[in-house]
């Protein structure tokens, strides 16, 4: 049996945030930004 580690992002709080701008389209059209989290498993 293999075993493994599981990191969720969100309640670990291993987080980044990153701005985009996407010229002539509505919706990203203005300089904004997003936060993501990194979720890996990882076996051994």
């Amino acid at each position: 049996m293999m075993s493994y580690i599981e990191i969720d992002g969100w309640r670990a709080n291993i987080r980044f945030s990153s701005a985009h701008i996407i010229p002539e389209y509505d919706k990203c059209g203005r300089l904004h930004g997003h936060t993501y989290a990194i979720h890996a498993k990882i076996y051994g």
